[in-house]
């Protein structure tokens, strides 16, 4: 199956090649990283998810990847279809990157960082939209971009807290 093609640690294990010696998930160090746990069930990308699919107004998100590409993203409504298409490919590609950044770096990036990476990706990705197809993005990038100003401001709020 497809999911076997994504080296989580449990597939590293099952091969014998998993650096960390456990397969405890490093976003939540609460269970098992799996294909599902990590992209769905760990309590830190739930957060993600939650924030994302309340800010561009999605369904509720994906319980698992089978999920994600088999019936949360065919069934998206039209308004926010696109929308969805893009935002889910950032989280779990932001994901991923955080996943491996804490594995292979040691760094760890609090969720208003990688909820920033996400939102910039998205509007990114909306800039290379061709011209006919910008103006069903409007809403969903002045959104985001708000969004992005209030990551901002509460990053910099919390950075103002630490130095007292």
């Amino acid at each position: 199956m497809w999911d076997k093609s994504i080296l989580t640690l449990d597939r590293l294990a099952a091969r014998g090649c998993n650096r960390l010696l456990t397969t405890t998930c490093v976003l939540c160090f609460a269970d098992e990283e799996t294909v599902d746990h990590l992209f769905h069930a760990c309590p830190f990308v739930i957060r993600l998810w939650n924030f994302l699919t309340s800010t561009f107004r999605l369904p509720s998100f994906p319980r698992s990847v089978q999920d994600l590409w088999e019936r949360w993203r065919p069934k998206l409504p039209n308004s926010v279809r696109d929308v969805g298409h893009l935002i889910s490919r950032a989280l779990l590609w932001n994901v991923w990157l955080e996943r491996n950044a804490r594995i292979f770096r040691e760094s760890f990036s609090a969720h208003s960082i990688i909820l920033r990476k996400i939102i910039h990706m998205f509007l990114l990705w909306v800039d290379a939209v061709p011209e006919s197809k910008k103006a069903r993005f409007n809403e969903p990038t002045a959104t985001a971009k708000h969004s992005l100003d209030f990551l901002i401001d509460n990053t910099r709020a919390g950075e103002d807290d630490l130095a007292k």
